[in-house]
């Protein structure tokens, strides 16, 4: 067994909600309301069902996040996301030692 360290990293996140409204504002192709095919960050997104789309990177659901860092995304189960991960704003109220808890 080996121990690991998280490093201390930001990044933007996509929830499948805001990833559906990204969806609606670019695409040119929407059925039903939803998005059937649009670009996201040069990555092709097509709606395989209401709760998958295929992106090159692999499918994405919504049970997701798509990390974005350095041009680059990344896809993520949601919990395990927010298991190792705070908000970015409850990192610097902790780096300035203000009081309270991580939002």
């Amino acid at each position: 067994m080996y121990r690991y360290q998280s490093v201390k990293s930001t990044c933007d996140v996509m929830t499948f909600e805001e990833f559906i409204l990204y969806g609606l504002m670019v695409s040119g192709s929407v059925n039903a309301g939803i998005p059937m095919s649009f670009d996201l960050y040069g990555f092709r997104a097509t709606h395989e069902n209401n709760e998958c789309y295929i992106l090159e990177i692999g499918r994405f659901t919504k049970n997701d996040v798509l990390l974005v860092k350095n041009g680059n995304l990344f896809i993520c189960n949601k919990e395990t996301f927010l298991a190792f991960f705070i908000p970015y704003e409850a990192t610097k109220k902790c780096a300035n030692n203000e009081e309270g808890e991580p939002a």
